[in-house]
């Protein structure tokens, strides 16, 4: 297994983690699967992003829009009209 190959499995590991601490959470506080799911949902994008931020590593839920050419509508400016 080369060393990509490695930090990338880390990576998925450490965000599937994250995404379990939010799961076990919502279950603990007798919450719905659909709550369950928003709540792992939320620790896993949340926990990665905490991650790379402090890192110094582009943000990867970012990182993949980026890639992916989405670029946001930003509204051009009015005349106060």
């Amino acid at each position: 297994m080369d060393t990509q190959t490695l930090v990338r499995l880390l990576d998925l590991t450490g965000i599937a983690v994250f995404a379990l601490s939010g799961a076990l959470m919502a279950v603990r506080l007798r919450q719905t699967l659909v709550t369950a799911s928003f709540f792992a949902l939320v620790t896993g994008v949340g926990g990665g992003s905490v991650r790379d931020l402090l890192i110094g590593a582009p943000v990867s839920a970012f990182a993949v829009l980026q890639l992916s050419g989405w670029k946001p509508k930003i509204p051009e400016k009015t005349n106060g009209i």
